[in-house]
């Protein structure tokens, strides 16, 4: 899509380059001194101007279309963009408690005598898994 809008943006620009190129052409045809360029000749030049006027008038309104629509894409992109991120924020702190708890009983120091029992990995999994649950119900309800 991208591709396409620049592609059509160097067109246009590409045909405004020209026809400004034109329309100076007309208007010095138009008030030229020749022998060449006779007395009927300059009401035509003069009407080829201004259509050509209308045309360069035409395309800087297709110009500003073309940059509507591409501002539009571009925010839309945007807006997929922030959505994805804010999925991704909201997974890694939901993880945040487990991630905090396996880490202070996994380090290598001398605990309490109760991470030695029989009950222990239960109770921190538990623990782990309530704090998780409600992390996650608090922030589904903020956001």
């Amino acid at each position: 899509m991208l591709e396409q809008l620049n592609e059509l943006r160097s067109t246009l620009l590409g045909l405004r380059r020209v026809l400004l190129n034109m329309r100076h052409v007309a208007f010095r045809l138009q008030h030229a001194r020749s022998r060449l360029i006779g007395r009927e000749l300059p009401p035509f030049l003069r009407d080829i101007h201004d259509h050509l006027a209308e045309d360069l008038d035409t395309i800087s309104g297709e110009r500003d279309r073309l940059a509507g629509i591409l501002d539009l894409y571009l925010s839309s992109v945007a807006n997929r963009h922030t959505e994805a991120m804010r999925a991704l924020t909201l997974l890694g702190t939901a993880g945040l408690p487990a991630l905090v708890i396996s880490t202070f009983l996994g380090m290598n120091i001398r605990m309490p005598e109760w991470v030695n029992s029989s009950w222990a990995f239960e109770t921190v999994s538990g623990v782990t898994i309530a704090l998780t649950g409600l992390l996650w119900l608090y922030l589904k309800r903020q956001y």
